[in-house]
């Protein structure tokens, strides 16, 4: 509904490389994606607030770059910012972003579910939160990846970083990446669903 795409899964592009780029650098590559159709882009997970690429800076140059390729294209495009961050400060950055015009929110899984359950009951905080499952993938032999979803989903995650048999990293077994989108979007009492997001070396292909 905030995109105005129906009928089509919505695509996104994953901000690379990682670390390194300036505001301005990272700008420019986000609006060759926003050119070429992409819906969503999105910070690595590993990127937060670095001395090249301060967050503020980085928000505000992409912004401005999603703006212009709207102007040219008419579609629009929401960018999830990584706030990853001491637990302390998550939600102090996210409501300066989301008052500085944030259309999205990247929380690493490593900040802990409580952090992101505090972060999505924040009525400043009026932007959509991808949770970036990280730091899951070692738990992956002992906890299921459906337990993992049904925790974040239950803790507010609006999107989800999703295990499926296209990856480049195949984490778990074809039977437990279908289960696991059931478990995020199937009725759950009065629980919003988890939109689930497949990921990892996942192309057009």
């Amino acid at each position: 509904e905030k995109l105005n795409v129906h009928g089509r899964p919505l695509v996104l592009h994953i901000i690379k490389p990682k670390m390194g780029m300036t505001p301005e650098e990272t700008a420019n590559q986000v609006y060759q994606t926003a050119l070429g159709g992409a819906d969503i882009c999105k910070d690595d997970e590993m990127l937060s607030d670095l001395s090249n690429s301060p967050w503020e800076k980085r928000l505000e140059a992409v912004l401005k770059a999603i703006e212009k390729a709207e102007r040219e294209t008419g579609q629009k495009m929401l960018y999830m910012l990584s706030i990853t961050d001491e637990v302390n400060r998550i939600n102090e950055k996210a409501r300066k972003a989301v008052a500085m015009g944030a259309t999205g929110l990247l929380l690493a899984y490593s900040a802990g579910p409580s952090a992101l359950r505090l972060l999505t009951e924040d009525p400043e905080v009026k932007a959509p939160v991808l949770l970036h499952v990280s730091h899951m993938v070692s738990q992956i032999p002992m906890i299921s990846f459906p337990v993992f979803s049904k925790l974040c989903r239950l803790c507010g995650a609006d999107m989800m970083l999703s295990p499926c048999i296209w990856t480049s990293i195949p984490m778990v077994s074809p039977e437990e990446a279908a289960r696991n989108y059931q478990v995020m979007v199937a009725p759950m009492y009065h629980i919003k669903p988890t939109f689930p997001m497949p990921c990892a070396g996942v192309y057009p292909g």
